[in-house]
């Protein structure tokens, strides 16, 4: 009955400290000169930089496109003449904007909390605000398409 060992996993990093590799002597190894944000130019003090928490970037293009398509497919489809149905057009207009702009909001929501986390509670609050309007705005959309969906004529 021997119990085996599982190594502990460990998550990603949480943030970096920069300091010198030799902490009695700051100048050890230093070839070249010093840049802002180094230690000579903060003594004691260490620099953390945040490294999670930040939204990715992929999310605005990929919501942008996806808003794109739906406004530019829906135009150009009743522009070119073609017999598809107006219903689908609708459908495809409203709930393409709608899910194109709750990734935004989604963004926005994330991008709040990365920066409050940071410290920056203006940037944050705006953000948040932000996201907020993209939200209703997607609400709109969706109650347009419901509407549209619902009627009898």
């Amino acid at each position: 009955m021997d119990e085996e060992v599982r190594p502990e996993k460990k998550g990603p990093l949480k943030s970096v400290v920069i300091q010198s590799a030799n902490l009695e002597d700051p100048n050890h190894g230093k070839k070249f000169l010093g840049f802002p944000g180094s230690q000579e130019h903060y003594g004691a003090n260490q620099i953390v930089i945040p490294m999670d928490g930040k939204p990715s970037n992929l999310l605005i293009l990929i919501s942008l496109i996806i808003i794109f398509i739906s406004t530019g497919g829906t135009i150009f489809s009743i522009d070119s003449g073609s017999s598809i149905d107006s219903d689908l057009l609708c459908c495809f207009l409203c709930n393409g904007n709608a899910i194109g702009l709750i990734m935004l909001g989604v963004f926005n929501t994330q991008y709040g909390r990365w920066k409050g986390d940071m410290g920056s509670t203006l940037s944050s609050n705006l953000s948040y605000l932000i996201a907020i309007l993209f939200f209703v705005v997607a609400i709109v959309f969706i109650v347009l398409w419901l509407l549209y969906f619902t009627s009898s004529y």
